[in-house]
């Protein structure tokens, strides 16, 4: 087989569902699968290549679209191998890093023995590379309601949730080709350049990816004199003799030449699922078919040592059937099989893939893409920042006012009764004075510097208010107010008054509650723990 790689630039979210189902919300893949591409590709060149074309393309099962896995600093990721384990409540990757940990065992590896009183967990997700890096492909969800053709509004019960693979990301795939047929070669290679829609939903901002073919290979495969491992990187599928899909494949069912070897079930993990693919021929399913999942391994006990060129054949060619969907697809011997600690070296061998060729989206050229809608989503990105910037600008403040109004009942020896400190209408009178303000609110509310409180008309006075403005406490820097403490919390550090804007809103949450009590005290503690835990739900998601 002449294999050509390519690599893969997910432009738009890209839907590619865990089932055809058209009910119920539907869960992404966290790969981009053969057919896939097939289905694109088909869309690109059937109607300019011949009967005979088409069907040695698309319909013969002689050439092989495989699965696309996530290229991650240049480095091709692989499914997780089923016979890796943790142990139970041990973290799976290093501390502060992406790296897999070095106490991951392999169970496959003969020499692997059980420690005593250990519980281990097998691991069935994540991607991993040569460099024992574990990988995660972005995923996200989109969730949209059906209009009514009737009336043009929107249908009562029709909400839906697409599961997508977010836009950005770059994964690398193959096409297994014909070796006699170079005419058809050369035609594929030229049309799997450029830009395709792929998955479901393309006509709704969904499945744009751009495509660019690499020179690559793979190493060439190592032996072992009395052992052969299969590692899955994609499901496979198998049929006995009566026609029906089986999960536990004989040395046959691999090559031809294996009919000595057999399956060793103990060092061997399988994990198995069922499918019904849709034939648009006959307009309904086809039978259920049971496979085998990828990351399974396959551990087989050879009688003999088998030829390099069988397993060549094997890792070139594939194994079992329905291989034009990219199934089959498996790694010969590879280099985390001879370890019981597989995370302690090279996983397996690898080169860097090369994406010279290839148009990748860094995080610098994502942040320098402009487009009118890119500069209005960035736009309503800086607003909302500054939102949460000014609302937590105001949570500070409010807690600063509220240590005052203790400090002040604590110095004074304030009965809980009692009030102290500014009341609510005194704030709310500040707030009067905010929404019908001129430029010069600030002086109208607390006064101008050097003038004393009898010689001017401005609200917060000390003087004649001992138990509201001008109750005095000890503070940090001395002896003070609450007209002049009150005072500093509308001020610039340069002793400038605040932006109007900000003193609405930190007035609009003063006044909420009575501060003067201490039961408004609580209320309004209560309050702004609420609010900082949104605040902080809000940064996570």
């Amino acid at each position: 087989m002449t294999i050509q790689y390519f690599v893969l630039t997910t432009l738009d979210p890209i839907v590619v569902s865990e089932s055809n189902a058209t009910v119920n919300n539907q869960m992404s893949l966290d790969f981009i699968p053969g057919s896939a591409l097939l289905g694109a590709l088909a869309g690109r060149l059937y109607r300019e290549l011949s009967d005979e074309q088409s069907w040695a393309l698309f319909h013969s099962g002689a050439w092989r679209f495989g699965p696309c896995y996530p290229l991650q600093d240049n480095r091709l990721a692989l499914p997780v191998p089923l016979s890796w384990h943790h142990q139970k409540h041990a973290p799976v990757v290093a501390p502060q890093t992406s790296q897999f940990a070095e106490h991951i065992t392999n169970h496959a590896h003969t020499g692997f023995v059980r420690e005593a009183n250990t519980q281990y967990v097998q691991m069935r997700a994540d991607y991993v590379t040569a460099g024992a890096q574990r990988i995660r492909v972005s995923r996200g969800q989109n969730t949209k309601t059906a209009l009514s053709a009737q009336t043009g509004k929107v249908a009562p019960g029709q909400l839906f949730t697409y599961g997508h693979i977010d836009p950005g990301q770059q994964f690398v795939g193959f096409v297994a080709m014909d070796p006699q047929n170079t005419e058809l070669q050369q035609r594929v290679t030229n049309a799997l350049n450029g830009e395709f829609r792929i998955g479901r939903a393309r006509s709704n901002e969904y499945g744009r990816v751009r495509i660019q073919t690499i020179e690559y290979a793979l190493p060439e495969v190592s032996d072992e004199p009395d052992r052969l491992t299969l590692w899955c990187l994609s499901d496979c599928a198998f049929v006995d003799a009566q026609g029906m899909y089986h999960v536990m494949p004989c040395g046959e069912d691999i090559h031809p030449q294996l009919k000595g070897a057999s399956l060793d079930t103990r060092h061997s993990f399988i994990r198995a699922h069922t499918l019904s693919r849709f034939n648009q021929k006959r307009g309904g399913f086809d039978s259920e078919q049971r496979v085998i999942t990828r990351g399974s391994v396959l551990s087989f006990r050879l009688s003999s040592a088998v030829p390099r060129q069988v397993l060549h054949e094997i890792s070139q060619n594939g194994i079992g059937t329905d291989k034009q969907f990219g199934q089959g697809w498996v790694m010969v011997n590879p280099a985390w099989a001879t370890q019981s600690n597989p995370c302690r070296e090279a996983v397996f061998c690898c080169d860097d893939i090369p994406t010279c060729g290839a148009q990748s989206l860094s995080a610098e050229a994502i942040r320098n893409l402009s487009t009118p809608l890119i500069d209005w989503l960035r736009a309503q990105g800086t607003r909302e920042q500054q939102l949460r910037e000014r609302a937590m600008w105001v949570r500070e403040q409010v807690t600063t006012l509220l240590t005052y109004y203790r400090q002040a009942r604590s110095y004074n020896h304030v009965l809980p009764s009692y009030q102290a400190g500014p009341s609510q209408n005194q704030w709310r009178r500040i707030a009067d004075l905010l929404n019908h303000a001129s430029d010069d609110w600030f002086e109208r509310a607390f006064g101008r510097d050097g003038v004393a409180d009898k010689d001017s008309d401005h609200i917060c006075k000390a003087s004649n208010d001992d138990y509201g403005w001008g109750i005095r406490w000890q503070g940090v820097d001395g002896f003070t107010h609450f007209a002049e403490a009150s005072k500093s919390l509308f001020c610039n550090a340069d002793g400038s008054a605040i932006e109007l804007v900000l003193a609405r809103q930190l007035l609009e949450q003063i006044c909420r509650y009575e501060l003067a009590t201490p039961g408004g005290l609580k209320d309004m503690k209560a309050l702004l723990d609420k609010q900082k835990a949104q605040s902080n739900e809000e940064v996570t998601q």
